[in-house]
């Protein structure tokens, strides 16, 4: 081969991989079924770049780590950087305001769903759930109706739109008069299939305002081509993490204008395949994952499509492929299977307190009893395990949000109805990629639904705020790769909706895993301990952490097993840590530190019984604090007795209880005081209640 050949063929590479340019974060086939992992460094991940040879091109879909809504948005190339045109785009279309009004109508619902949701699982006599209704419930759905109805009447009176325009509106009018015919007031109690109506009618709002959008639905491992002959990029399917499309769009260079296609059918929608513009306007897409219907530790969330060859002319608006491909409708959502949608936890008899609250009200003391409530998480899905509970007492729930590292890798929040002992999952499922599995690894920041990401062992990371009744989320790792996540992050158990997000005090940044961090409820704001030496209250009115100028030394907090506890009766923060050993092999020495929030003095304890404590509980993280026994119970047994620091004696002691909750790596304790009931959730969805009775426990010295 002499030089010119060798300088043709460089020249051929370098054209072949401008125009069909596939963004150098989403690898080969082979990652975890099909989807990728992804170096996290970069702040926007798994989205798509197409640049052209004449010094043009256009990036859309990705992950954007930093942004509130998650994405990254529509960008062009300017020849030295990408510029985003996002508000270009939304100032020149005018439906966007409707895309925006109708969005904001889609949350209305969303948060209604939720509050009707809770009051089923709530479980309640007739009388207080209808009355619940006709207050939280039926007004809020009234005034979405009363808004939709008047968007609808803005929108048919538009004018002077282009044909595209037109349409798209038409489709969305379509949508919205599904969602109208949906959503009606619930009589005296939440029935099921009304329930299952409204959350449809969330998604076809979602779809109806996305035909007035500027642009397309987030999405990432969607690849962008460009097709020489009609002059425009083009988009075909992707992820929206709990949901794949098959939906198609094309961006028109000369108006710079993104429009929809709706061919009459389609390819199965997928993810992370590949896709090739031919240059005689048509495009050939091949293979990408799609999710897989059921996994555990040992089989993978996504399954590859196949290699099924579909070509999509521009011109016809049509999809072909061989005699026995099979075609699916057009603009497809696919969500995983039933068992990740909330709907699968309403299965079987109706929630019902009295009978439960009965059942809670028998258990006999000093006993563990197993709850055994229905359709357990982990029974179709992977182990939330790292994590921990706490409890909404305003709400009467307890709330896990468990997962990470290789465990279960979705952003929801458990909800466990004491009332009625039934778990409730508030949305589908959303799954990081690839990166399901991995040791640690997850994004920052928002995803595409307004949901913080699960982070690495999320224990201890989270505390219920009685003042803003909501919990917060303060530890967020560093990924070992991107910038620590600067913020911390509100949930309401109510709604099941997280809320905005706020700085992270600087002394919370930057340490290597937050599972060096614990935070606890305390009487004016959340109590933060630090690896670093620090503890710090979050100020309720102004919604930041201010530093504690503690008197003495704080100890550093563990990894894996240092607790944190708040002591009411005496207004203080106790503290247990032990050395960092791998695997968490570290022992307790038995000391107890105790900041005094009143003087803000350290004081270090070393209660009876310390020396024999590493041998006996070599793992220790969860405790609560029993106000009646005035006693703090350590999340650990030995030999059928529980660990327990009495305050009085300043003395850990044993007490003698029955049967075993698993109070492991994964589970989490609360003190119900409202029932006077001890409680653990383990990562796998088992509940166990106790009534504590001291003066049956025979408290034994350690």
């Amino acid at each position: 081969m002499n030089s010119k050949h060798i300088l043709y063929l460089i020249l051929y590479i370098y054209l072949l991989a401008s125009v069909n340019a596939v963004d150098k974060q989403i690898p080969k086939r082979g990652t975890n079924g099909g989807a990728p992992s992804a170096k996290l460094k970069p702040v926007i991940i798994w989205g798509s770049e197409c640049k052209l040879p004449d010094g043009k091109g256009l990036s859309f879909g990705g992950q954007h780590q930093k942004a509130d809504d998650g994405r990254p948005h529509t960008r062009i190339w300017d020849g030295s950087k990408w510029v985003s045109i996002k508000d270009e785009l939304h100032s020149k279309n005018p439906l966007q305001p409707y895309h925006d009004n109708l969005w904001k109508i889609r949350t209305d619902i969303r948060d209604t769903l939720g509050k009707a949701r809770y009051i089923f699982f709530e479980g309640r006599e007739l009388k207080k759930e209808k009355a619940f209704l006709a207050k939280e419930v039926n007004p809020s759905l009234e005034k979405i109706l009363e808004d939709l109805r008047y968007q609808k009447r803005a929108l048919i009176s538009l004018n002077k739109l282009t044909d595209y325009s037109n349409s798209q509106l038409k489709l969305s009018l379509e949508l919205i008069d599904k969602v109208i015919a949906s959503i009606m007031p619930f009589a005296e109690r939440t029935e099921l299939a009304l329930l299952a109506t409204i959350r449809q009618a969330q998604i076809n709002l979602e779809l109806a305002s996305e035909k007035l959008d500027a642009e397309p639905p987030a999405r990432v491992c969607s690849k962008i081509v460009y097709d020489t002959k009609n002059k425009m990029y083009l988009i075909f399917g992707g992820d929206h993490y709990e949901y794949l499309t098959n939906d198609v769009w094309v961006f028109d260079t000369a108006n710079k204008i993104w429009m929809q296609k709706h061919p009459k059918e389609s390819p199965e929608p997928r993810a992370n395949h590949r896709i090739t513009a031919n240059g005689d306007g048509t495009v050939t897409a091949v293979s990408g994952y799609k999710y897989a219907a059921k996994f555990n530790y040992s089989q993978k969330p996504y399954e590859y499509v196949g290699q099924a060859k579909w070509t999509y002319d521009l011109s016809s608006d049509k999809w072909s492929g061989q005699s026995d491909q099979k075609l699916f409708p057009a603009n497809m959502r696919v969500y995983r299977a039933e068992r990740f949608l909330p709907e699968y936890y309403m299965k079987g008899k109706r929630p019902n307190a009295k009978e439960n609250e009965a059942k809670l009200k028998s258990l006999p003391v000093n006993t563990w009893i197993a709850m055994n409530p229905p359709m357990k998480p982990q029974k179709e899905q992977r182990g939330r395990d790292w994590g921990t509970s706490v409890l909404d007492f305003h709400n009467d729930l307890i709330l896990q949000w468990g997962g990470g590292h290789s465990a279960h890798g979705g952003t929801d929040t458990l909800h466990y109805h004491i009332s009625t002992n039934r778990w409730e999952q508030v949305y589908p499922v959303e799954y990081c990629l690839g990166l399901m599995g991995s040791p640690s690894h997850y994004p920052c920041g928002y995803n595409f639904n307004g949901h913080p990401w699960i982070i690495m062992h999320a224990y201890k990371s989270y505390a219920y705020e009685p003042a803003l009744k909501k919990m917060i989320i303060t530890g967020r790792n560093v990924n070992w790769s991107m910038s620590h996540d600067t913020s911390f992050y509100l949930y309401d158990g109510l709604t099941g909706a997280w809320g905005k997000r706020y700085p992270l005090h600087k002394s919370m940044l930057y340490v290597q895993y937050y599972l060096k961090s614990r935070v606890v409820s305390g009487p004016e704001g959340l109590l933060y301990w630090n690896h670093n030496r620090s503890a710090l209250k979050l100020n309720t009115k102004s919604m930041q952490f201010e530093t504690i100028k503690v008197d003495g030394t704080l100890p550093k907090c563990g990894t894996d097993g240092g607790g944190l506890v708040y002591d009411s009766k005496r207004n203080r923060m106790l503290m247990v840590t032990k050395p960092w050993k791998p695997m968490g092999k570290g022992t307790f020495l038995g000391n107890i530190y105790s900041l005094d929030l009143n003087t803000n003095k350290l004081t270090v304890l070393t209660p009876k019984g310390s020396s024999k404590l590493a041998a006996a509980f070599p793992f220790l993280r969860e405790a609560v604090y029993n106000p009646e026994a005035d006693l703090f119970l350590w999340a650990g047994f030995s030999n059928d007795k529980m660990l327990a620091y009495e305050p009085k004696g300043n003395r850990w002691v044993l007490v003698n209880v029955k049967g075993k909750a698993p109070l492991g790596f994964s589970s989490g304790h609360i003190y119900d005081a409202k029932r006077k009931l001890h409680f653990v959730a383990t990562g796998k969805g088992n509940v166990y209640g106790l009534r504590l009775d001291l003066s049956q426990a025979n408290l034994e010295d350690l």
